[in-house]
């Protein structure tokens, strides 16, 4: 698997991370290098953390240096997660009881609550798998979007609609579900940019979407017995919501984040 050429580099540098933890920097070894020269590398390395008395370790293993992944198993690295172009292992270096936390317990859906002028709700209907009659535009949010925005986004992509975020009505958590996963499904308002926005269904996904009234919508889920979609109806009609308020953080080089809190009574 590895050449006898070139020689390896003087050493695995550390890179001090956060939580006392550091990670080994492994951009430096080259496909070529000998498995033995690799070894004693990844053990230096080890040292210098344990030495330093850091708690975990990490790699982030590019997918161009998959060749390191061999030598960081067998010093007893584990997988934690992975994307398109990092794999990302862990090694907890305490006696106590690991508190390396895991990845992704949950993904963040939003439903989409957009009401117009005319108490008229935006609806869509899934293509090919129909599970109920009318829905809220909505899906997963993306890495590094707050609520609002991926409301908004999911929003347009669906209907062509342009809408802007207001509050949140509600929210569901559920357990065990896609990948095992926990998932939070947030229920935003949205107010249409402009009230003469005709909706569009998006090619391959949607198979319509309208503006339908209120009550009818409330009378359909009614219907098929949706509970939580019931819910979500009385309490936009008592006026509920939970707004956003975006405030400052204190760690260094965070940005501001949306505080989402019932407004006070005055």
């Amino acid at each position: 698997m590895f050449s006898s050429s070139p020689a390896p580099p003087p050493a695995l540098p550390l890179i001090p991370g956060s939580h006392n933890s550091c990670s080994i920097d492994v951009t430096c070894l080259s496909p070529g290098t000998p498995p033995a020269a690799a070894a004693s590398l990844f053990s230096a390395a080890l040292s210098s953390a344990e030495a330093a008395e850091h708690t975990a370790v990490w790699c982030h293993v590019p997918t161009t240096h998959t060749h390191a992944l061999p030598f960081l198993y067998s010093h007893g690295f584990s997988n934690h997660h992975a994307n398109s172009t990092h794999i990302a292992l862990s090694l907890w270096l305490s006696p106590e009881p690991s508190r390396i936390p895991d990845y992704a317990t949950h993904q963040i859906g939003v439903g989409a609550v957009v009401l117009n002028s005319n108490n008229e709700l935006l609806v869509v209907r899934e293509a090919g798998r129909n599970y109920a009659r009318w829905k809220l535009p909505g899906g997963l949010s993306d890495v590094g979007e707050s609520l609002g925005e991926a409301a908004e986004r999911e929003v347009l992509e669906e209907t062509g609609v342009r809408a802007s975020f207001e509050s949140v009505v509600a929210f569901r958590h559920s357990v065990n579900g896609q990948f095992g996963r926990g998932d939070i499904y947030f229920v935003s308002r949205l107010k249409p940019v402009e009230e003469s926005q005709v909706p569009v269904p998006q090619a391959g996904e949607i198979e319509d979407a309208r503006w339908l009234p209120l009550d009818e919508y409330a009378r359909i889920i009614k219907e098929d017995g949706h509970p939580f979609m019931q819910h979500v109806v009385d309490r936009l009609r008592e006026g509920g919501k939970i707004e956003a308020q975006w405030l400052p953080s204190i760690v260094p080089g965070r940005k501001p984040s949306p505080i989402y809190s019932v407004p006070t009574k005055h």
